[in-house]
């Protein structure tokens, strides 16, 4: 997002249409759209028929050693509340966050999980 380029400029009016999708990065939270772009949410309005929540999404822990589930979104801030086993299963809430150089996703129970680890399902 810091490094994106704009794509086009959408109008006072014009109608987006998201995915449910968001990521903060850096104290601002951003929503992706239909059309892959990000935008930041405080510029929308949404519809009073929309959720801005995005749909919980299940993932499957990959590591034969397990995965380290954080407190927040990085290694160096966060401290490890526990480890998810091999095949188990994580809700995740479909908030992502771009932190050293990986997609952190954030799981229902609060906690975060590097993205390379897991296998996303639909």
């Amino acid at each position: 997002m810091e490094d994106g380029v704009v794509q086009y400029v959408a109008h006072t009016g014009d109608e987006l249409e998201v995915t449910g999708e968001q990521s903060e990065h850096e104290g601002i939270v951003w929503v992706r759209l239909v059309d892959g772009n990000w935008v930041q949410e405080q510029y929308l309005e949404f519809a009073a028929d929309l959720t801005k929540e995005p749909t919980p999404i299940l993932a499957i822990v990959l590591p034969e050693i397990g995965l380290n589930v954080r407190t927040a979104p990085n290694t160096v801030d966060s401290t490890i509340s526990y480890v998810a086993i091999e095949g188990s299963q994580l809700v995740l809430t479909g908030h992502t966050v771009e932190a050293e150089g990986v997609t952190w996703y954030k799981i229902e129970d609060g906690n975060w999980a590097q993205g390379q680890y897991l296998e996303i399902g639909p």
